[in-house]
């Protein structure tokens, strides 16, 4: 059983967003499986992971952020700093565990989960309501992928 399976009401209907949050349920699954083999055998293997979904995650963003900005979206601020803060506490997580602490990976798995979960329900879903709204009103010049 997946730690954070994919459903039908994360499909915000914005193709490339999507595909892009399916790919980061993904990786926080795989992070995930990397926390159940112990101390020992999770440290090289979640870190190479948690750097690569790390990776993504800079690369969603940015992707978001680019839509934002040609769409001009009006709450993009907000969003912005939710990405800054939500990386900002992945990378502090990170250097805990790299330096040592405990803990660390059964902690940062359930925030990825949660917040994950709760940004696509709220911030993520205001940005796609926006979007549908500027496709039905006939604006024709939005980016590949929407």
């Amino acid at each position: 059983m997946e730690f954070i399976p994919w459903e039908n009401k994360y499909v915000l209907g914005v193709e490339i967003i999507d595909k892009q949050h399916k790919h980061l349920f993904s990786l926080t699954n795989e992070l995930y499986e990397r926390c159940r083999y112990g101390e020992n055998a999770v440290h090289e293997q979640f870190i190479k992971t948690l750097h690569a979904l790390v990776s993504y995650v800079l690369e969603h963003f940015s992707t978001e952020e680019k839509i934002m900005e040609h769409i001009h979206y009006p709450r993009i601020a907000e969003q912005k700093e939710q990405h800054a803060s939500f990386t900002k506490k992945v990378i502090e997580e990170s250097k805990k565990f790299e330096s040592g602490a405990h803990g660390v990976p059964q902690d940062l798995v359930h925030f990825l989960r949660d917040w994950i979960v709760s940004h696509i329900a709220v911030f993520d879903q205001v940005l796609a309501d926006y979007i549908h709204h500027l496709k039905k009103s006939g604006i024709t010049n939005l980016p590949d992928g929407l």
